[in-house]
C-alpha cells in the first residue's frame, strides 16, 4: 500500500523525480498499472535498473526482505535507497540511504500535539 501511495503521488514529478518502475511479488498485481506504470515482477528489478539508468529505489517492503532487495538494487547500480521498510539499512559507502521511520515521525507529531495542547487537558 505504501508503494502504491508513493507511485500515485504527483508532487514527485513536479520536483523532478519520475517514478519509472514498480515491482512486486504478488501475481495479482503483476501486469496491472499504477499511475500508468505497469507493475513488474521483482525478479525483473535488476535488469530494469540497468536498462533504465535508475538512480533511486524506494523500498516499501517487509523487514525480512529489505536487506536482500537493497543488496540486489545496489549491485544493479542504484545510487540511493529511500527505505520505508522497518529495517535500518546500512549498505556500501557508494550508496546514499535515507531510512524513513514512520513511527518516529508519528511520535514527533504526538509529542508536538501533547506539548501544544497540554494546558487544554488540565482545564
Amino acid at each position: 500500500n505504501m508503494g502504491r501511495a508513493l507511485a500515485n503521488y504527483s508532487n514527485f514529478q513536479k520536483r523532478g523525480f519520475d517514478v519509472k518502475g514498480i515491482f512486486d511479488i504478488k501475481d495479482e498485481l503483476i501486469g496491472k498499472k499504477i499511475n500508468n506504470i505497469e507493475v513488474l515482477h521483482i525478479d525483473q528489478m535488476e535488469d530494469f535498473i540497468v536498462n533504465n539508468n535508475i538512480d533511486i529505489a524506494a523500498l516499501t517492503i517487509p523487514h525480512e526482505k529489505a536487506a536482500e532487495l537493497a543488496d540486489r538494487a545496489v549491485k544493479a547500480g542504484i545510487k540511493g535507497l529511500w527505505n520505508f521498510s522497518p529495517m535500518e539499512l546500512e549498505v556500501t559507502e557508494n550508496v546514499i540511504t535515507e531510512n524513513v521511520h514512520l513511527s518516529d515521525s508519528l511520535m514527533v507529531l504526538g509529542y508536538a500535539i501533547n506539548e501544544k495542547f497540554k494546558n487544554d487537558r488540565n482545564k
